[in-house]
């Protein structure tokens, strides 16, 4: 499993479990879109932008519980600051993009059947 869900849990009753559907869909709509930037970023060789939204996806995946996404994000995160080269990024930022899609799909099937 790609997320923690004693993290989600964690998160919704910290929060209440109303706003569980609400937090579901705000991870998937957000990090769908940051997927989308970042694709566009690594095309356009835009280390600012990738190095911004792969920031961001630390944050949301950590606070979520996607915690491979979120340790990719946290060791690209720290290499973007160290001032690696793109060009040495690019493998794990493919990477990156396909754990965070296949962790969309985890929180779609949350989302649908509830935690498991």
């Amino acid at each position: 499993m790609l997320v923690d869900q004693k993290i989600l849990i964690a998160l919704i009753n910290d929060l209440g479990a109303e706003a569980y559907q609400t937090l579901i869909s705000i991870f998937i709509e957000e990090v769908s879109e940051t997927v989308e930037k970042i694709k566009k970023a690594l095309d356009d060789n835009d280390y600012s932008t990738l190095s911004l939204n792969v920031h961001s996806m630390k944050s949301v995946c950590g606070t979520y519980g996607a915690v491979e996404a979120f340790e990719l994000s946290k060791d690209l995160n720290d290499r973007f600051k160290a001032g690696e080269h793109i060009n040495t990024l690019e493998d794990d930022v493919k990477k990156l993009i396909n754990i965070l899609e296949a962790t969309i799909k985890e929180f779609k099937q949350i989302e649908a059947n509830g935690l498991m």
